[in-house]
């Protein structure tokens, strides 16, 4: 089997690999095999090299650039955080008191939310802080 068509399978493995765990580590094997293929394809230099140049190129390249990519690839998802949501009006669809959450409609969607008063169904709050997957609210006044 020719060494161009391994290193094309270690180059695909690893970006299916990547495609599924999405953990930003696989990818920058494929980028060390993309490495060893293009030296397998000049000729003359030994497998030795083309894994030892592959290795270093994937480490390499998950040290210096996989931090760089993950800030990029999630900035957008800062747009969308959930704490653009303080602030906002929700309506009590489940009773809430300072004891027991209840839950509160915001554009379609329901949300766990906690209070430190009681609020009953149909009452208007205000978001006030996001807690993991939960609303702190607080009535309108």
């Amino acid at each position: 089997m020719e060494l161009y068509f391994v290193w094309t399978i270690i180059i695909a493995a690893a970006l299916l690999v990547e495609f599924f765990t999405m953990q930003m580590v696989s990818i920058w094997f494929a980028v060390g095999g993309v490495f060893g293929l293009v030296l397998s394809l000049i000729g003359g230099i030994g497998l030795e090299v083309q894994i030892i140049v592959s290795a270093v190129v994937a480490l390499i390249s998950i040290v210096f650039l996989r931090k760089f990519a993950l800030k990029f690839l999630h900035k957008s998802a800062d747009k969308n955080d959930a704490g653009t949501l303080v602030g906002k009006t929700a309506e009590v669809v489940e009773e809430i008191s300072p004891e027991k959450a209840g839950a509160v409609k915001l554009n379609g969607v329901l949300w766990t939310a906690t209070s430190e008063e009681t609020l009953g169904i149909g009452a208007k709050v205000k978001i006030i802080d996001v807690l993991g997957n939960k609303l702190k609210v607080k009535g309108e006044l």
